[in-house]
């Protein structure tokens, strides 16, 4: 699950200054599919669920689902909560314990490593919702990178 994570949050941060067209709106409702399959599974698998719905990446993953899902219904973009799904590196415990226990280097800086995860993500949401709520989202990948420039 580690890479298509990791492959969902480089294709949403890739997707924003695209065109939507039905095959994007396809490819979001698989990724949909697939997070509300894992969404489920770990909910199922929790030993304690109240503790569980709360967690940062849990609730992140809750407002990707409901991006994906209503985006195709409702009249404004929600594509800029999508980055939202890179808390789920920054938070999971099983995967900060594997690299914890795997890589000397990663115990020596998690503390910078995350902050920076973490600034990355802000940088990226601002940047999308930048890109969403202005004039540059029909410049395409030009007013993206202007939404980047802007934001930084």
């Amino acid at each position: 699950m580690i890479v298509f994570d990791l492959v969902t949050v480089v294709y949403f941060i890739i997707a924003v200054p695209l065109p939507r067209t039905p095959m994007i709106d396809a490819i979001n409702m698989i990724i949909a599919v697939v997070i509300l399959g894992d969404f489920i599974c770990r909910f199922w698998l929790s030993r304690n669920r109240v503790e569980h719905f709360f967690k940062i990446y849990v609730l992140s993953d809750l407002i990707v689902l409901a991006s994906l899902v209503l985006n195709p219904f409702i009249g404004i973009d929600l594509e800029f909560l999508r980055i939202l799904r890179g808390l789920r590196f920054a938070y999971s415990n099983y995967l900060l314990d594997d690299l914890r226990r795997d890589f000397n280097w990663f115990r020596r800086f998690e503390s910078v490593l995350v902050a920076l995860l973490n600034l990355l993500i802000f940088l990226f949401v601002t940047t999308s919702w930048v890109y969403t709520f202005s004039a540059m989202s029909e410049a395409g990948l030009d007013g993206y990178i202007n939404a980047i420039y802007f934001t930084v």
